[in-house]
């Protein structure tokens, strides 16, 4: 019984990024792959989000690495209670980048998360004197939705919910570009708030 518990344990922390606690990219990319298997199979859209703390390095600099770490786990906390809500999942990526996905949601559900994710950051009202956005953190997102075909991956989301994100930050922070594989098609830049 003693080793079953610390083998479920070892495989916990392989699994779970220490700072905020949240599933890191080992296990997202498991996840992402038996999501994506499973949308394929069925036609079932799946959402895939990226998304950053805007101008955190600049956070991080000037309020020191300790303060930096707890904006990243009230923020990772923030995700994780709206991503359970929506029957998501939510991967600490890496640095202050976090992935999100939603699977059998529509487009609109897939905005309607981001636009709240948004709101709940924006609520926390943690002090950020240093950026160019607002005087406190919020976050930017870029979200590629779609109904996976054959020979898509997960990664070919990522990658292209990664390119929105590039590009609604070219734009403006504190929002979101949505849109889907194709990304010179269909593609819808959010309000700042």
């Amino acid at each position: 019984m003693k080793a079953e518990r610390k083998n479920m344990v070892l495989q916990e922390r392989s699994e779970q990024d220490p700072l905020t606690r949240m599933a890191n990219r080992f296990r997202l990319n498991d996840y992402a792959e038996e999501v994506f298997t499973y949308s394929q199979e069925n036609d079932i859209p799946v959402a895939m989000e990226i998304l950053d703390i805007d101008y955190f390095k600049e956070y991080n600099d000037n309020y020191g690495h300790q303060e930096g770490d707890r904006c990243l786990v009230s923020i990772a906390n923030t995700i994780r209670i709206l991503v359970e809500e929506a029957e998501g999942f939510c991967a600490r990526y890496g640095g202050d980048e976090f992935v999100i996905i939603y699977a059998n949601v529509t487009r609109e559900q897939a905005v309607s998360f981001a636009e709240e994710l948004r709101r709940r950051v924006l609520a926390l009202e943690i002090e950020h004197r240093f950026s160019k956005a607002l005087p406190v953190v919020s976050i930017s997102h870029g979200i590629c939705w779609g109904i996976p075909r054959k020979g898509n991956r997960s990664w070919d989301f990522l990658h292209a919910a990664d390119n929105m994100l590039y590009r609604v930050k070219k734009f403006s922070r504190n929002n979101y570009c949505v849109g889907g594989l194709d990304e010179t098609e269909d593609v819808t830049m959010g309000t700042a708030l």
